[in-house]
């Protein structure tokens, strides 16, 4: 890639906080880093990614999180949980957003569980996110919302493990993480997943 490349240093700092009562629980954090020569991969004028030093780089924010876990009825159990993050990642010459790093992202999430059984809905909220380091208004990859589905079985006769199906995209919509690279529209995938 890049044989000019030098290591990146950086300085971070996390607060936290926590609180649990009954079947709610609450989390909001904050961060800082200050990083000197970030390495980033970023697309050359060619469209090839290569990986490359930004001299200094502030990326701060906060992370908050709420749930709430209730068991209804004997082996009926219900899980709401709601995330936000808002992120500032910038050039600290320029001030501006670095690229594909969006603002504010959103997920919520529900799952109900009988016996072995479990069905969930997840939805996700990703803002914009510039991709061209001018923060150009013309130059974005779109917001996009997301909502996907999975139901579950936990098999009984074997000892954790599960069997799942999950939709992804369930609305078939037309979105990109990364600029002209399409993610894909509606699809469906199968997991048996065994913990040892």
């Amino acid at each position: 890639g890049n044989p000019d490349l030098v290591p990146e240093q950086s300085y971070q700092t996390e607060l936290g906080l926590a609180f649990d009562k009954n079947d709610f629980n609450i989390s909001l954090t904050g961060f800082y880093n200050d990083i000197s020569n970030m390495i980033r991969w970023l697309p050359t004028a060619s469209g090839l990614w290569q990986p490359e030093n930004t001299d200094e780089v502030q990326a701060y924010g906060i992370e908050s999180a709420i749930g709430y876990r209730k068991e209804l009825f004997t082996n009926h159990e219900l899980n709401i949980s709601a995330m936000y993050s808002y992120t500032i990642s910038e050039d600290a010459l320029t001030g501006n957003q670095l690229i594909y790093v969006p603002q504010n992202v959103v997920r919520l999430n529900t799952t109900y569980s009988i016996n072995n059984w479990s069905a969930g809905l997840f939805y996700q909220f990703t803002d914009e996110a510039f991709t061209r380091s001018t923060n150009d208004p013309d130059e974005i990859i779109d917001n996009y919302m997301l909502l996907d589905a999975q139901v579950s079985w936990n098999i009984p006769y074997l000892k954790n493990t599960s069997l799942s199906l999950r939709a992804l995209n369930l609305f078939d919509l037309a979105y990109e993480v990364v600029e002209n690279r399409p993610m894909p529209g509606r699809s469906f995938s199968i997991h048996l997943i065994t913990q040892f």
